[in-house]
């Protein structure tokens, strides 16, 4: 455990903890987000997750989400390029959508190459409002893509053991898109052979 480690490491030199400290606080808030995703995903199998339908302008909605994940993304010197229809109105549990628009940027941003592109693209259809998020990193195998969603399941890849650290992440992304009544799908290859995008699509009228 990092935690448990870097405590050992105070033990050993208390005079080190100035420099322990940040590790351990890092460690704590990726333990707080592993229970806080494994509870909710919990209560999205069983139906007690409250859905808090808004209509909101989806500039609104992805624009923080954006700001957060493009820390990540300016280390890596990777652009997200935005696209679509960025001022559409949608309506959705704005929480819920944040956070797995957050959980797909995270992802795409962790397996993308250094200096390459991260896309996100917003469409109102038809049949509902489509978002995807995409990156030029290495392919999901053809035989992985049928078993993304299940819980704890991540596949052999480096890829996909990014996705979501304890294989949470893409579970708690496709409850919450079917708690929508909306759907989610992955796409690999994505753009000319290479990378891999996930694609939901959330109803007109959320129930």
């Amino acid at each position: 455990c990092v935690v448990e480690s870097a405590l050992d490491m105070v033990d050993l030199d208390p005079l080190d903890a100035v420099t322990v400290l940040p590790l351990i606080r890092r460690a704590t808030v990726r333990i707080g987000n592993l229970v806080c995703t494994l509870l909710d995903v919990n209560r999205l199998e069983n139906g007690s997750m409250p859905l808090r339908v808004q209509e909101i302008p989806w500039s609104s909605l992805c624009e923080p989400v954006l700001a957060e994940a493009g820390l990540m993304a300016q280390a890596k010197s990777i652009p997200i390029n935005r696209t679509g229809e960025n001022h559409a109105l949608v309506r959705c549990d704005p929480h819920l959508v944040e956070r797995i628009l957050l959980n797909l940027l995270d992802n795409a941003i962790g397996v993308a190459p250094d200096e390459s592109i991260v896309d996100v693209h917003a469409e109102q259809r038809p049949d509902g409002f489509l978002v995807r998020v995409g990156n030029r990193g290495r392919v999901i195998a053809p035989d992985v893509l049928p078993t993304l969603f299940r819980k704890y399941r991540q596949g052999d890849s480096v890829p996909l053991r990014r996705f979501g650290g304890w294989g949470l992440g893409l579970t708690f992304c496709h409850l919450a898109v079917e708690r929508h009544g909306g759907s989610i799908r992955a796409i690999s290859p994505y753009v000319n052979g290479e990378g891999a995008a996930f694609e939901f699509i959330l109803p007109l009228d959320p129930k």
